[in-house]
């Protein structure tokens, strides 16, 4: 792949990218959220509800420790 064609593969990731996180913000205010604080979050301002942090944990330590059987 050329210099260009990799540059330019790159611009058009980034572009998808953004319109993901766009796409989570429109979500959240469908959920009755605030932008400012799901940025809040996002950001390391406040902390995540105890509950989520746990099921997050959880999720990732299935995924990359447990068995086939648990995923």
């Amino acid at each position: 792949m050329e210099d260009d064609e990799s540059r330019s593969f790159l611009i058009d990731n980034i572009r998808v990218e953004k319109a993901h996180a766009e796409h989570w913000i429109w979500m959240g205010k469908g959920f009755g959220l605030d932008k400012e604080d799901m940025l809040a979050l996002a950001e390391g301002n406040r902390p995540v509800l105890r509950d989520v942090q746990s099921l997050t944990d959880w999720l990732w330590y299935i995924n990359t420790k447990g068995t086939m059987a648990r995923r």
